[in-house]
């Protein structure tokens, strides 16, 4: 029955990955990240084995050789993979890479940011494009780099790859406005995010959510005071002179990584932290962990305009009160040199700002 053409026509309409232009600056494409994705790269039983959790703080390891699937290696996958002192079966190994949008909205997607006229193609989509990763590796000599959470586009690295590689090729600018990560951060692309030196495509803005509880505060529950993680993800200041009980020091581990967050955690000094840092995330330029709030996009011939509001956690009512605001982190992506590239200037932030920007 679903094959009867008007059947089909049915099922189609309810497909919500579309595209809109707005004159000549802006194309507006919309996917669906959900209907169509291939599951999570690393089955949740044998996460649960690496990290305890069904998709965060995955390997990245396991991610980049479950995700290629049969095309590891130039199709020469491993039987078993090595974590740590656990040995992994592949179970992908015979599997073909992972999807995120599946093989028609893929397409289509494809035929859209290729046949787009306007300044800047702007992807909306459900899950961040750009790595959030953690160096566990610069503290531990035992652990290795981790990815968040497998359920963005960092579970999907074939398919990210291929898109992003594709927006290079087609003289793109691409602007990516995303969320459901519960955090604001911003940052450039590009094609690979693997080697030094690229040039950046596009850019990403994701913001938080107005309600849900903010990352910083999942692994504050989830990372016990004693663990040796917990300096990753907050400390106390106040020994070491910053006059503060709980440093937000998750934005500092993505920023500079974990070796930075470390020795801010010893020494109260944020320039030998970042001095000691190597992040595997240099493409960021902005994280708030622990936010809620929305954010603005003004899009025009010179540029794109973003701001990222945090607002206080929606704790009690404020029905009779007009909504503060704790901070106000200002972008702008402007066309750089040769065609396809472009710049970021920011954050300027109006308020009271994130550690660690509020220590500059």
């Amino acid at each position: 029955m679903v094959d009867e053409p008007n059947n089909q026509a049915a099922v189609e309409s309810m497909s919500i990955y579309r595209n809109f232009q707005w004159g000549r600056h802006l194309e507006l494409v919309l996917t669906d990240g959900r209907s169509y994705r291939t599951p999570h790269p690393v089955p949740p039983e044998i996460n649960q084995k690496l990290s305890g959790s069904d998709r965060y703080l995955t390997p990245l390891k396991a991610v980049e050789v479950f995700d290629a699937g049969r095309t590891y290696d130039d199709g020469h996958p491993p039987e078993t993979i090595e974590i740590g002192d656990q040995t992994i079966p592949n179970v992908r190994r015979e599997s073909a890479p992972g999807s995120m949008l599946g093989d028609r909205q893929k397409e289509w997607w494809k035929n859209t940011v290729a046949r787009s006229t306007a300044t800047w193609t702007v992807w909306g989509h459900g899950v961040p494009l750009m790595p959030m990763r953690i160096d566990l590796g610069a503290v531990d000599p035992d652990a290795q780099t981790v990815v968040m959470t497998t359920d963005t586009w960092d579970g999907y690295l074939t398919e990210r790859r291929e898109l992003l590689s594709f927006v290079q090729d087609a003289d793109t600018r691409l602007v990516s406005l995303s969320g459901d990560n519960h955090n604001s951060f911003a940052g450039l692309l590009h094609p690979t995010f693997e080697s030094a030196g690229e040039t950046p495509i596009g850019a990403e803005f994701s913001v938080c959510g107005i309600s849900s509880p903010s990352l910083f505060r999942a692994f504050v529950q989830a990372i016990s005071d004693d663990s040796p993680l917990r300096p990753l993800i907050a400390f106390d200041g106040r020994p070491v002179d910053l006059d503060v009980e709980q440093v937000e020091a998750l934005n500092l581990t993505f920023l500079d990584g974990a070796k930075a967050s470390a020795t801010a955690a010893r020494t109260g000094n944020l320039d030998q932290a970042k001095e000691a840092g190597e992040g595997p995330n240099d493409h960021l330029s902005y994280v708030d962990s622990n936010a809620y709030g929305i954010g603005r996009v003004t899009v025009d011939a010179r540029g794109v305009d973003v701001e990222l509001i945090t607002t206080p956690p929606p704790v009690t009512p404020q029905r009779e009160r007009e909504l503060e605001v704790t901070r106000r982190a200002h972008f702008t992506l402007r066309p750089a040199s040769g065609s396809g590239t472009v710049a970021l200037e920011g954050p300027e932030i109006e308020g009271e700002p994130p550690f660690p920007f509020w220590s500059k």
